[in-house]
């Protein structure tokens, strides 16, 4: 790749007087100060791989980059509801320029699906003091933050991430919005809710996820696993399995109607049998997925591909330090969890900019992460650069260092990790369904 193909395309991810207008917009930015929130934003975004404090480096890293000698207090100060509301707004607009590629996963009879999102939430443990805003449950003194997103199997994007107190229920927290024409939510048990349901399929999506015990919809008409039609006629599915009205030691496909209240939800339920210590069990689904592309199968495999979500979670913690969060205000908190997100997603960004489909097979998203502090300076400087032949060459430089991070020092140990990591997969893929 070209550094003048480099150069566009870092320019593509955000301009420079873009982010300063964005500061303005949002007040972080009122007049010319020492502490100005882009340099700022920076030192959040470089820094978000320390192992130490995440503030106390973001304030030392603003003194070895740019000579800026402030006390923690005045920092800590300009960390206000405005600056945050600026990283907001960034992470927004990054999160908008993702580009959506082809997954290997979304081929073939899946190629109808225009993406795919594993959604989940993961919790965040935060000071006692923060428990008012932050509340872990209502009888509890604790204090923790939920972060609720899904992930897009397309592009690897966190998709309309939300910032919740952690008592709120998964169910209660997920914000889907309404763009969701053609792309297939999975969602586990914690989600099941039939007004989300139905909100999913008038927004023109698909939903899949396993049959809650305690959900027990009305049969209307069964499609495999039949006894006999009459048989499981005004029928819940708990009195059909019970009465014997549907077969346990086959495929079951099984048109059924959740409660919405005075109205119903038609949907769809499937039932695949696995031998478990040596007996056979039926694995349950739920599902608005089309019955002619979708057999009980193919809607099996797709729900295995929920466990990748856990990859985003792990990513975030362990590279972008997502639950490191020393804070004292609610501002702060959503501040510092944005800041790991948006890293994340000017890494994916960094790394598709400059880097070729071939190249990137060989660059992990684990690796990009550890690489990106070390490329985020440079390319700073490279949005700021005036003479375009300086901003050529440090393009050059930033392709040429994240095609550096690829190399393998110890390929044997490489294997050997790789193969441990897709038997780990495996193993949690079927623990999943």
């Amino acid at each position: 790749m070209k550094p003048t193909a480099v150069l566009a395309n870092l320019r593509s991810l955000m301009a420079s007087e873009d982010l300063e207008a964005l500061a303005r917009e949002h007040g972080a930015l009122k007049r010319k100060r020492t502490l100005h929130p882009v340099k700022m934003l920076e030192a959040l975004l470089a820094t978000s791989g320390n192992d130490g404090g995440r503030l106390a480096d973001a304030l030392r890293y603003l003194e070895m980059a740019y000579g800026i000698r402030v006390d923690r207090s005045s920092f800590y100060k300009r960390l206000d509801g405005s600056f945050a509301s600026f990283v907001h707004a960034v992470m927004v607009r990054v999160m908008a320029s993702r580009t959506v590629t082809e997954h290997p996963d979304l081929r073939g009879k899946l190629a109808g699906l225009s993406d795919l999102w594993a959604y989940d939430s993961s919790s965040v443990t935060l000071r006692k003091a923060l428990a008012t805003s932050f509340a872990v449950g209502r009888e509890s003194d604790r204090a923790g933050a939920k972060l609720h997103a899904g992930m897009s199997l397309r592009t690897g994007a966190v998709i309309r991430p939300k910032i919740t107190a952690q008592m709120v229920a998964d169910e209660r927290g997920i914000d889907l919005g309404s763009d969701l024409e053609d792309v297939l939510v999975l969602l586990d048990r914690g989600y099941s809710r039939h007004g989300l349901f139905e909100a999913i399929e008038k927004d023109g999506g698909f939903y899949l996820t396993r049959l809650k015990a305690s959900t027990n919809p009305r049969v209307t008409r069964v499609h495999r696993g039949r006894v006999a039609h009459s048989a499981v006629k005004n029928l819940t599915l708990t009195e059909a399995l019970e009465q014997g009205a549907l077969a346990m030691d086959r495929h079951v496909d099984v048109d059924v109607e959740l409660s919405l209240g005075k109205s119903v939800l038609p949907s769809r339920v499937l039932g695949v049998p696995v031998e478990q210590d040596g007996e056979t069990v039926m694995w349950w689904y739920l599902t608005n997925l089309p019955r002619a592309a979708y057999p009980p199968e193919l809607v099996r495999d797709l729900y295995r591909l929920r466990w990748q979500v856990e990859l985003l979670w792990k990513n975030l913690k362990s590279r972008f330090r997502l639950d490191d969060v020393e804070a004292h205000a609610e501002h702060n908190v959503r501040l510092i969890m944005e800041s790991a997100i948006l890293a994340h997603f000017l890494s994916l960004g960094v790394l598709d900019a400059t880097t070729t489909a071939v190249e990137r097979k060989k660059l992990t998203v684990g690796r990009m992460a550890l690489a990106f502090p070390f490329a985020l300076p440079n390319i700073i400087k490279m949005l700021e650069a005036e003479d375009e032949d300086d901003a050529l060459e440090l393009a050059r430089l930033i392709r040429s260092a994240i095609l550096h991070s690829a190399s393998d020092t110890n390929p044997k140990r490489t294997r050997r990790a790789t193969l441990k990591r897709i038997q780990k997969r495996k193993e949690t893929a079927n623990h999943a369904v």
